[in-house]
């Protein structure tokens, strides 16, 4: 594999975003700013920087995919859609738009399943310590009970 000067070598980038009129990200502090459709050319790194930010967004909010952060191929799709000249590069082959959408309502799916396994094991958990406050509360009523007794025999 090629060596690759990612502060000097430059490559498209375009805002795929289209349900916001601009896409901002920032890089060192700085604020760089597209307009939906737009493209411009960057530093490798920054382009890469961007593309990160911008996938995350559209899985987030257009597509309710709330585990961004694992490699996919809704997020290669994506990510050759934000940078071609990239996708070109490393000769990948985006997924078409039937594809996408069997693996965006396969990802919904698992992550359903996987809300709802974790919100059974939190109503499980919930039912144990209440079970056990009830059993604690019990307790200190009996103790509180067994010392009314001690000073009234005073």
């Amino acid at each position: 594999m090629e060596k690759r000067n990612k502060e000097v070598e430059v490559t498209r980038f375009v805002n795929i975003n289209k349900n916001e009129p601009t896409f901002t990200f920032y890089v060192s502090g700085q604020p760089r700013t597209l307009n939906a459709g737009e493209e411009k050319i960057y530093p490798v790194f920054v382009a890469e920087l961007g593309a990160k930010h911008l996938i995350d967004l559209i899985l987030q909010r257009d597509y309710n995919i709330k585990d961004t952060l694992r490699d996919s191929d809704l997020r290669k799709t994506l990510l050759a859609q934000i940078l071609p000249d990239e996708a070109i590069r490393v000769e990948y082959k985006p997924l078409t738009q039937e594809e996408f959408a069997k693996k965006l309502e396969e990802e919904l799916k698992k992550q359903g399943d996987t809300i709802s396994s974790l919100s059974k094991k939190v109503d499980e958990t919930k039912s144990e310590k209440d079970k056990e406050i009830e059993n604690l509360k019990k307790q200190i009523s009996d103790l509180e009970k067994g010392q009314k007794g001690k000073v009234a025999k005073k």
